[in-house]
């Protein structure tokens, strides 16, 4: 079977000479009719003016606008998340009523974080750890498990990988942003081959200005119970959907 290619490497936007700029021109009623309807609907363009993530005034990850909405109807709000590097997705979990721990490096984030979840209650965990190492983590992690975790941190998701999914619950998942980096690729085909599956949601997500993806990785068939009865998603081999008398 064969699957589409949606992830171009060498993508380059052709801005190589005055022609291509006047035909950027000629379509910016195209443009501005992009701008004003679809990107207006999901609040990209306060994003991308703001430099933050969010929708419509509610903090959101910073990943694929897809994955976040697949994950905001599949995750359980009693779900216990562990999360590398933090944000507006701390955020986000924790107005959703999960429990999160968030291993962050950066003090800066660390402050803007404590000073935007204050009113949200005690469910956040906040660590600052020098760096994201299987050492440290583990150290900090002791025997704890979750059913959801993020591997979003600055640097080191590749290291750290088989860590992250020894620490998932039976039915959780982990979450890899950014997955279409050619850097990642070798470690997300090993991870595949030991039989985890992968749901890779490719397009736009706040903020930037170009496409990239977010993967979704579980061991198990991931049950959704919602639209239909219950769907059963996951195979040794392949995906599947499949709707449940």
């Amino acid at each position: 079977m064969n699957h589409l290619n949606w992830i171009d490497q060498n993508f380059k936007p052709k801005y190589t000479s005055p022609f291509t700029w006047i035909k950027t021109f000629i379509t910016i009623f195209r443009w501005h009719a992009l701008r004003t309807h679809a990107l207006e609907q999901i609040d990209w363009n306060v994003t991308r003016k703001e430099r933050i993530a969010t929708l419509h005034g509610q903090p959101i990850p910073w990943w694929t606008y897809a994955s976040i909405q697949f994950i905001d109807q599949v995750v359980p709000h009693n779900a216990k998340v562990l999360e590398i590097g933090g944000g507006n997705s701390t955020l986000y979990w924790l107005n959703r009523g999960n429990s999160v721990l968030t291993l962050e490096t950066s003090p800066e984030w660390i402050v803007q974080i404590l000073r935007s979840t204050n009113p949200v209650g005690n469910q956040s965990e906040l660590v600052h750890i020098v760096e994201h190492s299987v050492e440290l983590i583990t150290e900090v992690l002791g025997d704890r498990t979750f059913d959801v975790i993020v591997n979003d941190g600055p640097d080191n998701r590749i290291d750290i990988a088989d860590l992250l999914l020894s620490r998932i619950r039976p039915n959780g998942m982990l979450i890899w942003d950014n997955s279409e980096r050619p850097e990642y690729h070798s470690k997300i085909a090993e991870i595949k081959n030991k039989g985890w599956h992968e749901i890779s949601f490719f397009g736009l997500g706040p903020i930037n200005a170009y496409a990239s993806a977010t993967s979704i990785f579980f061991s198990t068939d991931l049950i959704i119970s919602k639209t239909l009865k219950t769907v059963a998603v996951g195979s040794k081999k392949s995906l599947f959907l499949k709707n449940k008398s």
